[in-house]
């Protein structure tokens, strides 16, 4: 059964739709100045906090009233609660969560962040392969007002280095020690955004005030009460950047391009071949939503495209937000 906070705080389309109309009809002198005041948003923008104008179609998935990340998170745990959303496999047997599990730990994740000091459009970056801590880190990032910003793990510590100053990045993750290795060998000094570092693979080998492990980072936020995370994940829209993504400074820097929350929610890599991650007939269920099987059905997919191979050629957080992705699959459900 889904959280309650997950029931309180979830909202069709519909009601979406008609929550303008019923704020404005309580809004006071001083919030109609600041809205004069107010940047129209357009087609795009260069701003961490700017936002951008929607467009949407007049049919199809692209005319439906866009959900912020979190709120499309919270519907997918609403409708598929006890269904496996991440499965990993350690030495000889397979760990499972199911998308209540997946929204806690997320959430678990956010109010850690937030103790730590996590900024409102600051980044949390993370510097390693793909994993469950990977995923749980960047959605937490997202749920508490975070940039999620992935680090390439063959970069150099110059090009860390850069992403982390332009992306202001407040909390780090970490792989391993040899990463970690890689950022305790750049001056502080050209890193003045950085509060935290959390290593999420053991053995953490150095001692240090701002370096967690991954089970000592996810207790970090328990005295941090669950209305103050709702309270940032209500204030988001759906037209502000949500994650950003740098480019790996073969040539020159680092360059990043923002996605916002809309962007994320319309992802629809497709199926070859007419298939299927649902069982459609008298019992509907979502099957075989492993991550191996997950990552061969997109390299089948893209095997035109050069330079993507399975889900480690493409964002992580991309492939197992919160499954199925294409918001016509989840809707035909």
């Amino acid at each position: 059964m889904a959280s309650s906070s997950t029931m309180k705080n979830g909202l069709s389309r519909s009601q979406k739709a008609k929550s303008p109309m019923t704020r404005e009809e309580n809004v006071t002198d001083s919030q109609i100045n600041m809205n004069k005041n107010k940047v129209t948003p357009r087609l795009w923008t260069i701003h961490r906090d700017g936002e951008v104008l929607l467009r949407l179609s007049k049919h199809g998935p692209g005319h439906e009233t866009p959900l912020t990340i979190p709120e499309f998170f919270r519907e997918s745990v609403s409708r598929f609660g006890m269904y496996p959303a991440l499965a990993t496999k350690n030495s000889e047997h397979w760990e499972v969560l199911n998308f209540n599990q997946y929204y806690e730990a997320c959430r678990k994740a956010a109010r850690a962040l937030i103790k730590l000091g996590l900024q409102r459009f600051h980044g949390v970056g993370i510097l390693g392969f793909n994993s469950v801590e990977w995923l749980i880190a960047s959605l937490g990032a997202i749920l508490a007002g975070g940039l999620c910003v992935g680090i390439y793990a063959t970069n150099s510590a110059d090009a860390c280095q850069y992403v982390i100053t332009n992306a202001k990045v407040n909390v780090l993750l970490v792989e391993n020690d040899l990463q970690l290795q890689k950022i305790l060998s750049i001056p502080q000094s050209r890193m003045e955004t950085l509060k935290a570092i959390i290593q999420y693979k053991l053995p953490v080998k150095e001692s240090n005030n701002n370096l967690y492990s991954w089970n000592d980072f996810m207790e970090l936020g328990n005295s941090i009460p669950d209305s103050q995370l709702d309270q940032i994940i209500e204030s988001q829209r759906a037209n502000q950047c949500a994650v950003i993504i740098y480019t790996s400074g073969t040539l020159g820097n680092p360059k990043g391009v923002m996605l916002s929350h809309d962007n994320g929610e319309k992802a629809d890599l497709g199926l070859p071949g007419g298939g299927r991650l649902v069982a459609r007939g008298r019992h509907h269920g979502i099957c075989d939503l492993n991550v191996q099987s997950w990552a061969a059905l997109v390299a089948q997919r893209f095997s035109w495209r050069p330079g993507i191979e399975s889900h480690v050629g493409l964002p992580a957080w991309s492939l197992l937000l919160p499954l199925p992705v294409s918001l016509p699959l989840s809707r035909s459900l």
